[in-house]
Formats: structure tokens, C-alpha cells, sequence
């Protein structure tokens, strides 16, 4: 049988099989909403019917295949990972509820911490291996269409001069969008598609967002080096114990004793080295004076109290989580998230950068990247070929 071009060019063949096709499609009509959202020429509800849809059928897949929830695969990671969703939902509805003041946003914002986890676990649980990897090419097909929309008329010679490391605002073409790409160079690496990972290179170096932009650079240096087995369990406690106790390094940076520190260490304020993150973090602790409200709490604060900048979020969200949920939500999310991560050392090279943001930035809400993580994360389990009879799906 002859095969078609989209085989050729994607590298992989399909089966005849009908429900699987209308699960690419679907998939497809998701990504494919989410850019037209993004673009403002769509409600972000229809985004969100395609995602579930796409949920559904996966689930229906489970019933109808009659799949024993007993033998699936990654049975520990759905356990870690909705232990830490569980006790911030209970956490926060006790805050909530002795505040009297029970609020809408916790089940928004649970939403984007449990739909791409939810995503990738059922869509690995129901689709068939010769199916997985053509969801990357998808995925990113949608961060290309976002990009160049975004960017179509700043492209130049001039505005790529104008980059500068000094300036993390020199750069016109800066975009979230670096996280994904970030993540595609790494899987197109993988997958030894070369071509394709130098182009997501390209495009993270113009995004300039400086933890990827140094990352993909990096990753490319160390793949060949770095082990393709699982990590090691007593590396992965080390860095669940660290990143628990970053909120407190943090509260003590931002102190005075901090900053004086840091500005007599290295010669330079920490609020200007961090680009006004302190002003915003202490903006919420002198606002919020020690009453949260539960999880996105922080968030709805900014939303209603900045003034001139569209901020909402405190850019460091391994300490919102603390503020919000206690010290015991941070390591029970974190150690989900590195547990996960620990399938390899180049999904433990995601699992660290996605963390790493949350050091930095806002990032629990990013649903694109963390879709990406997850799905990979899962991908690289199942087809990894020393593995392959521990991962068969049952």
C-alpha cells in the first residue's frame, strides 16, 4: 500500500483505526481553537469543549474497553499527583469556609492544575503507541500558527538587532510561547528530528525569555551525555527537600537583611536584579497583611488592586502556593511533579525547568506547557524499548 505524503513527513503510520482518527481530529480542533482564542477571534469556552470532548472519548474508551483501573499504567503518579490537588482543594475550602468567604477562582484555577495532567493520563491510557507521537506534531503546530500571528509584521533584520541580554524588554518577539518551544526542541531532539529542534532553537532564542533561552542551548549541548535511564530515587528526595524550602529562602531575600546581603554580595539591588519582583511580592504581603483566602486568592487580590500594570500574579509561584496552602501543599506538589519526572533524565531536565518557574515566574496556570511535560513525560515511559514489556498499556 502506498503511503501518503502526511505519513512520510510525520514518519509514522496509521492503523485503520476510526475512533483513534477522531481523537486526532478533536485534538486538532483543540489546538486549532486555542489559537484562534489567543488570536481574539474566539471565546476560550469553545477551546475548553474541545478539551473535554477530547476527555470524554478517552474516557468512553476506558468503560468500553472494560480496562481494569487496577492494571493501568502509572497508577502511583495519578495517586501523588491528586493527593497534591486534593489537599489544596480541602485546604483551601477550610480556609474559605472559616473566613466565610467561599470564592469561585479555587475551581477555576484547580482547573488548570488538573485538565493537563487529566489530558495526558487518559490519552495514554487509551491510545495506541503508533498514534502518540503525532499530538507533538499538533501541539506544535499550534505554537507555529501562535507565533507567527503574534509576529508576522515585527520580523526583521533591525528588531532582531536590537536583542540585547542586558534588556530583557529588547526583544519584540519575547513570548510565553518559549516555554512550548523550549519543550518541542527537546522532543524533537529526542525523537532525532534535527531540523525541527533547530527551528524551535531559532525560535527560543528570539522569545528571549532568559531561563529558556539558556536551557535550549544547554539541552542541546548535554543530550548526548545525558543517561537514558530512570533517575535516582535518592537524587529526587534531595530536590523535593530543596525546592520545599525555597519559599523560606525566598521570604528571606526579600527581607532586609536579605537584600542588604545580595546588594553587598553581588553589587546590586535584588528588586532591579529580579525586575521589580520583590516590589510585587511585598505589594502582597503588606496588602494581604497575612489573610489568605485560599488558593487564587493572591491572584484575585492583584486582579482588583493594581492600579497600572496588568499583573495577576505575584511571579513566584512556588511561594504563592506556601502563602496560599501551607508548606505541606509545596512539597506534596512538588514531590508529584519530580516523582513524575524521574521517568529519565531528560524529562527530569523538564520536570527542573518547570519548577525552576515557579521559582520565577507565574506558571501553575500554564496549561500549554505543562499538557506538553505531562504527555512527553508518559510518551517516553511507553516507548522506551529497556522498559518496554514493564510499559505494554494493559
Amino acid at each position: 500500500m502506498q503511503t501518503s505524503f502526511l505519513n512520510k513527513a510525520l514518519n509514522f503510520k496509521f492503523k485503520p483505526n476510526v475512533i483513534e482518527n477522531i481523537k486526532v481530529l478533536i485534538f486538532s480542533f483543540y489546538c486549532l481553537s486555542y489559537s484562534i482564542y489567543i488570536m481574539g477571534f474566539l471565546n476560550r469556552y469553545i477551546n475548553f469543549i474541545f478539551l473535554f470532548l477530547f476527555m470524554l472519548i478517552c474516557f468512553i474508551q476506558l468503560i468500553v474497553n472494560k480496562t481494569d483501573l487496577k492494571k493501568v499504567l502509572f497508577k502511583d503518579d495519578v495517586f501523588l499527583y491528586m493527593l497534591a490537588i486534593v489537599f489544596i482543594l480541602i485546604y483551601s475550602l477550610g480556609v474559605q469556609i472559616y473566613n466565610n468567604d467561599l470564592k469561585g477562582y479555587l475551581y477555576s484555577q484547580l482547573l488548570y492544575l488538573i485538565a493537563p495532567f487529566l489530558v495526558a493520563i487518559l490519552w495514554v491510557w487509551t491510545t495506541p503507541k503508533d498514534y502518540l507521537f503525532v499530538y507533538f506534531y499538533i501541539l506544535f503546530a499550534r505554537g507555529l500558527i501562535q507565533f507567527s500571528f503574534k509576529f508576522f509584521t515585527e520580523f526583521s533584520i533591525e528588531n532582531i538587532k536590537k536583542i540585547t541580554w542586558f534588556n530583557s524588554n529588547s526583544s519584540v518577539f519575547e513570548t510565553k510561547l518559549a516555554h512550548d518551544f523550549l519543550f518541542y526542541l527537546i522532543i524533537f531532539r529526542s525523537h532525532n528530528n534535527k531540523k525541527l529542534a533547530f527551528l524551535c532553537l531559532l525560535i527560543c532564542l528570539l522569545s528571549f525569555k532568559r531561563l529558556s533561552f539558556i536551557l535550549s542551548v544547554v539541552f542541546l549541548f548535554i543530550y548526548k551525555f545525558l543517561p537514558k535511564r530512570k533517575v535516582s530515587p535518592i537524587l529526587i528526595t534531595i530536590l523535593v527537600i530543596f525546592f520545599t524550602l525555597v519559599p523560606f529562602i525566598v521570604l528571606w531575600l526579600i527581607s532586609d537583611g536579605g537584600q542588604s546581603f545580595f546588594l553587598n554580595t553581588f553589587g546590586m539591588e535584588l528588586d532591579k536584579f529580579t525586575t521589580g519582583r520583590v516590589d510585587l511580592i511585598e505589594t502582597v504581603l503588606n496588602g494581604m497583611n497575612g489573610h489568605y483566602n485560599g488558593f487564587g486568592s493572591i491572584s484575585n487580590f492583584l486582579n482588583k488592586n493594581n492600579s497600572s500594570i496588568d499583573l495577576v500574579s505575584m511571579h513566584c509561584d512556588i511561594l504563592m502556593l506556601y502563602l496560599e496552602c501551607s508548606i505541606v501543599s509545596v512539597f506534596l506538589y512538588i514531590n508529584s511533579i519530580l516523582r513524575i519526572g524521574r521517568k529519565n533524565y531528560i524529562t527530569l531536565f523538564m520536570a527542573l525547568y518547570l519548577i525552576l518557574e515557579l521559582v520565577i515566574s507565574q506558571f501553575l496556570t500554564n496549561m500549554g506547557a505543562w499538557t506538553i511535560f505531562f504527555m512527553f513525560v508518559y510518551y517516553m515511559a511507553v516507548t522506551d524499548q529497556k522498559t518496554n514489556k514493564e510499559c505494554m498499556i494493559k
